[in-house]
Formats: C-alpha cells, structure tokens, sequence
C-alpha cells in the first residue's frame, strides 16, 4: 500500500477494504492510514475476498476501477500507466488483465513449471491486445469499466477464496460475463505490479491442494454461467485421474502431474457432492457490500 500512496494524484480514488484482518493487522492499518487521509478505508466482519472486491466498487465513484490484491506491490509509475492505458482503450473494452510477476522469498528466483507459475497468478505476456477470445486475466492487478462490471453483476461471493478453502474464479466469472454481454476483454502489459509468492506456495502439496480446488471451480463456473454442469469433463476425469496418479511416481519434486490428478479429483468432487461444497454466504455486514445486477453506482465521474 506504501508504493501506491506514493503514486496518488488529486482527482482519483484509493479504496481500502481489511477483509476481516487480524487485531495487530487492524491497528497497524489504522495507524498507517492517519497518515494519509485521503484513503477510504472500510473494515468487514467477515472474511471474503469477493465481498471486499464489491466492497470497494460499492464506496468508489470511479468510471474505470484498478484492483489490487493485498499482497501486490505496483511498480513506480504503475497509476501513470492505468491513466494512460484508459485513454488508449476502445469504447466496448470492459476489463484488462494486467502484467503481474513474481516476487520470490527472499528474492530468490525459483524456476517453476509453467502451471504452477499459473496458479501463482503470474502473468508475464508482453504485448497489448484484445484477447476477448482467449482471456488472459487475473485477480491481482486488473483494470475493469463500472458499467460492464455492473452489468456483470459483481464478484459473485460462491466462487471467491475463503477461508482455507482455495476457491477461485469470481475474476473469470466477471470477465466471462462481461464477454457473453458483448464487452471486450484486453490484455496490456505495460501496468505491472509484483506478487508476493509466500514459502508454502513453493510446496508441492499447496500445488496439489490449488488444484484439486481450480477442478472444483471449474465446474461451478459451468453451474453459475450456464445452469448446469457437464458430463465431458467427469468422464475425462475418471479416465485421467488414476493415469495421472500411476506416472505421477516417476514426476522430478516438483512435476505437475500429480497436482493435475488433484485437478480431476476436484471436477468429481464437485459433480457427485454438490450441496456440501455451497460455500456460505455471509452474514449482513454494516456498510457497503454484495453488489446486485446493474445497482447504480455512487457516482459517474472520476
């Protein structure tokens, strides 16, 4: 957050939403913020990070709204370049995905396989470009229009991270829709913020775990977007899941086949045990929260 007040300029916005932080964390964030009174800052009493995302659209008045996950740090010039890409941008273009790369432990470089630095939310393109077709869009640093964003709904609170329960998908949910309405779906690399890579995501078994829970996303993806869930993918799974495990044995430490087993585990998780895996809503929070289709906005300019 310190490398983006930096960046501040009169006429635009930061929101800041503590999803249910910790007391210490709470307190220093506080204490962080008397220092630069021009940040919003709204607490929840529930953890959530689709409600924080909706949280934060609710209490802003911007046109165009830059998200950044809490454990992002934006590069110098990173606002600039937002501002810039904006002007640079056609009128139907509803959300951009953003460079965003890793920072190591200790700063080191790890050398990853290419899945596993996907699931790191790492996206390390360099181009600028529509990508409606093949959207190339992560959470962590994304610009996305009000208006398509309304359109869509909002971050729907089923699929967002909560808990110890790794969960994802409520970006690809946002863009999807924004797609099936016609908006355009853009990639530039030219914002670029880094992702701070904690240690226990250098660990197979975390590896295993995200992807045993992206086979569960990706089948409620299909449940929320299109009403149901397909049947191709269970079958792929029961074919491929006992293939992946057996070759899985001659995998170096940090192969990937055993995680994408765990990725077909998760699609017959969620088609065969549906209702337990409902993720609860939350309970009413004080304030601004869940975003409904085409709620107005507090406000058109900025």
């Amino acid at each position: 957050m310190a490398a983006l007040t930096l960046q501040w300029q009169t006429g635009t916005e930061i929101v800041v939403v503590d999803s249910a932080s910790e007391p210490q964390t709470k307190d220093a964030l506080a204490q962080f913020l008397v220092k630069h009174p021009q940040i919003v800052l709204h607490r929840l009493n529930w953890p959530g990070l689709s409600m924080a995302r909706n949280a934060a659209v609710s209490l802003s008045k911007g046109r165009w709204l830059a998200i950044l996950d809490d454990d992002t740090v934006p590069d110098p010039g990173w606002l600039n370049e937002i501002f810039a890409l904006i002007e640079r941008l056609p009128a139907k273009a509803g959300a951009t995905g953003l460079y965003t790369y890793p920072i190591w432990p200790e700063g080191r470089e790890i050398d990853l396989p290419e899945l596993w630095r996907k699931y790191l939310s790492l996206v390390e393109i360099e181009a600028e470009e529509d990508r409606t077709s093949s959207p190339v869009f992560v959470g962590a640093n994304m610009l996305l229009r009000r208006d398509a964003l309304l359109e869509a709904g909002g971050f729907p609170e089923r699929l967002a991270r909560q808990n110890q329960l790794l969960l994802s998908g409520d970006d690809v949910y946002v863009a999807e829709k924004m797609r099936r309405r016609g908006w355009a779906i853009w990639y530039s690399s030219r914002p670029r913020v880094g992702h701070r890579i904690h240690l226990e995501r250098l660990d197979p078994a975390w590896l295993r775990k995200r992807l045993f829970w992206e086979g569960v996303t990706a089948m409620r993806l299909h449940a929320e977007l299109d009403g149901s869930m397909p049947l191709f993918p269970v079958a792929r799974a029961l074919a491929f899941a006992p293939l992946l495990f057996g070759l899985s044995f001659f995998d170096p430490p940090r192969g990937t086949l055993r995680a994408r087993a765990m990725w077909h585990l998760g699609v017959l998780r969620a088609y065969f045990a549906r209702q337990p895996l409902l993720a609860q809503t939350s309970p009413a929070e004080n304030g601004p929260g869940r975003l409904g289709p085409r709620q107005a906005s507090p406000g058109e300019n900025g």
